[in-house]
């Protein structure tokens, strides 16, 4: 497991990771429209409400409505929505791939941290799509993809683990990046106040560079093994129990709040330049806690998701991303 270790982190980067991932679960023609022509086009991914129901159209169907929060809108060229299909058991959510330069960007994407997601509000109008940009999403997400995805896909059941895995690895990198800023300007940087020669000879400083180094080691070591277990389940061909699925969530939350525990240590060992403008401690300080209030990680679902799998209870019965 890579994870993105400079201050000037791509942040965008996590939003196609799980994009792309998500294309390849599309039918071939779907795969082909994608890269045919171009192997390295992104796709961005929406996990929201879905829009209204979709229009039925000869060969597909016209797609309305808006969805917020498109990380990657700025950067991909398609991107995977939820809508409402009319089948024969009535409306159910589908994922629905679409190329962005027939969609319109609203611009709304004005936060704190995370900005390099432009993480927008894209708008469809009777978009058509056909039938094979249309992935039933319920069974994705509940890794039941037998006869819907290929056998040999490694990753076929793997959506909402692989989904946690992506979105933490920017900020155990972030963190990473703040650590080693901290710890490499110390040697030329004063403590205010005091008589020591700089910041590496304070051992004040010493134990709050040791604490969060640590913190970070150990998120980086719950992350991998999270990684560890998707790939050692994917490579099985065995779908991971609700247990399992309910830890992974619960151990991806721990991450978030690992880094941003780090990350504020960080800021108060180095002193209050951090927050100037011109220092990139700053930027990582704003991408952290906005990234791990993501909703996958906040409001403590993930802590009631785990608690009802441990004691035998559905989890799905408080979250579905589980």
């Amino acid at each position: 497991m890579t994870f993105a270790t400079t201050p000037k982190m791509s942040t965008y980067l996590v939003a196609i990771l799980v994009g792309d991932f998500v294309v390849s679960l599309f039918p071939e023609p779907a795969q082909r429209e994608v890269w045919g022509d171009d192997p390295d086009a992104c796709a961005a991914l929406v996990l929201g409400r879905p829009g209204p129901l979709a229009e039925p159209a000869d060969g597909g169907v016209l797609v309305s409505g808006e969805w917020a929060y498109a990380s990657g809108s700025l950067h991909a060229r398609w991107i995977s929505v939820l809508v409402l299909v009319d089948g024969d058991d009535g409306p159910a959510v589908h994922f629905a791939l679409m190329p962005l330069d027939q969609l319109r960007v609203k611009d709304t994407w004005h936060f704190a941290g995370l900005r390099g997601t432009g993480s927008n509000t894209v708008v469809a109008d009777r978009l058509f799509v056909p039938r094979h940009r249309l992935v039933p999403y319920g069974p994705l997400l509940a890794g039941e993809t037998d006869g819907l995805v290929d056998p040999a896909h490694r990753y076929r059941n793997s959506l909402t683990g692989l989904f946690m895995v992506g979105l933490i690895g920017s900020l155990i990198g972030a963190a990473d990046a703040a650590c080693e800023h901290v710890r490499g300007q110390a040697a030329g940087r004063p403590v205010a106040g005091s008589r020591f020669a700089d910041q590496s000879q304070s051992p004040m400083f010493q134990l709050d560079l040791a604490r969060a180094v640590s913190t970070v080691d150990g998120a980086k070591l719950r992350a991998r093994r999270i990684a560890g277990s998707v790939d050692e389940l994917a490579a099985a061909g065995r779908n991971a129990d609700l247990p399992t699925r309910a830890r992974a969530r619960m151990e991806s939350t721990a991450v978030t709040e690992a880094c941003r525990d780090a990350i504020e240590g960080l800021m108060t060992a180095y002193g209050s330049s951090a927050f100037s403008e011109a220092n990139p401690l700053q930027r990582i300080w704003r991408d952290i806690h906005v990234g791990s209030r993501h909703a996958g990680f906040g409001m403590g679902v993930p802590q009631l998701v785990y608690g009802r799998a441990l004691v035998g209870m559905d989890p799905r019965e408080v979250s579905p991303l589980v």
